[in-house]
């Protein structure tokens, strides 16, 4: 016996080209293009490589304090 929810006739099967046609609208607004995402990242990387080079800089300059 077939379920009623997953049958053709049923009005979720008959509205999901409607559905999936507007995800992929929402999906399209949002997409980033290859080459920015690409400099994104590149940016993101060097960003927290120098944060990280600035937090231990600050932790060697406080241990030279502490312990002199």
């Amino acid at each position: 016996m077939p379920v009623p929810a997953l049958t053709p006739e049923s009005p979720a099967a008959a509205a999901a080209p409607e559905v999936a046609a507007a995800a992929d609208a929402i999906l399209e607004e949002y997409r980033v293009a290859p080459e920015a995402l690409k400099g994104d990242v590149k940016k993101g990387c060097f960003f927290y490589f120098f944060g990280a080079l600035g937090l231990l800089a600050l932790g060697v300059i406080a241990l030279y304090y502490a312990l002199k």
